[in-house]
């Protein structure tokens, strides 16, 4: 009788992606594909990207795509920033209020166009402030919002609070009792 091996009890490994966007390299990286080798048995691929290249000088198109996704990132991150400033200001009359708002809506292509020649690392350095940016102003609309929330509750008490005391003034004006004193007096 031959025996049979069940195929879900011998450990296999078939595909290991590992990912490393901004880390270390050198003799650690060339470690850890050793042993990723000596685990799969096949040869580790590398996909990086050279952060002091700009996008244009790299010949291959499969190879820019790395950097034109970046690229991507930036002008989108820019164009959601611009939208977040203009919902804050709103629309105005102001030629020169429109006139800004026009260039807030040039400039993130603008910065796609100049990414395109520029290092990739200054490239990152405009995406990780346009993300600082957005967060930045997100944060200060919720407080200016929890700030007007809270005007509109101390308003709303001080209203409620008027209110209940020009009843007072009335209930006293309208009774008799009180303006016979009153009537004495003068």
């Amino acid at each position: 009788m031959s025996e049979t091996v069940n195929p879900m009890t011998v450990p296999r490994i078939t595909k290991v992606s590992v990912n490393i966007g901004v880390g270390e390299g050198g003799e650690r990286l060339v470690n850890a594909e050793n042993v990723l080798e000596l685990v799969t048995g096949v040869k580790p691929q590398r996909y990086t990207m050279d952060l002091q290249i700009p996008a244009s000088e790299i010949a291959a198109w499969i190879d820019r795509i790395p950097y034109l996704v970046l690229i991507l990132f930036v002008v989108l991150t820019a164009l959601f920033q611009q939208n977040q400033l203009t919902k804050k200001s709103g629309n105005s009359n102001n030629p020169q209020a429109q006139q800004m708002q026009m260039i807030g809506k040039i400039m993130p292509l603008f910065f796609g166009f100049i990414s395109w020649t520029l290092p990739s690392g200054l490239v990152v350095y405009f995406l990780t402030g346009n993300i600082f940016r957005i967060g930045q102003q997100a944060l200060i609309v919720k407080i200016e919002e929890n700030q007007k929330a809270k005007e509109i509750q101390k308003d709303q008490k001080e209203d409620n609070n008027t209110s209940e005391t020009s009843t007072e003034n009335k209930d006293e004006k309208d009774d008799p009792r009180k303006n016979r004193k009153k009537r004495r007096r003068k």
